[in-house]
């Protein structure tokens, strides 16, 4: 009697770890994605260095960053930044 309740115990354990795993790995990925390419950036800006505000400051140079929600290249303009 106990060997027959292990027996299916054991039975129903594998029966139960194969559904999940078919299940998992078949939702696990997402379908392909058609994506567009993204184009060149423009050329760099030119930008007039300020003063750097203190000895521990390093500049950080402008540039171009992809915003797919505008589809456009946008530019980020430099700064100067602690070097801490």
């Amino acid at each position: 009697m106990m060997r027959q309740a292990v027996g299916l115990s054991l039975l129903s354990v594998v029966l139960l770890t194969g559904c999940a795993t078919e299940i998992g790995v078949r939702g696990a990925f997402p379908g392909p994605v058609a994506a567009e390419p993204i184009p060149a950036p423009p050329p760099p800006r030119y930008e007039v260095i300020p003063v750097a505000p203190g000895p521990a400051h390093v500049w950080i140079a402008g540039h171009w960053v992809w915003r797919p929600e505008r589809h456009e290249h946008v530019w980020i303009p430099g700064a100067w930044r602690y070097r801490g």
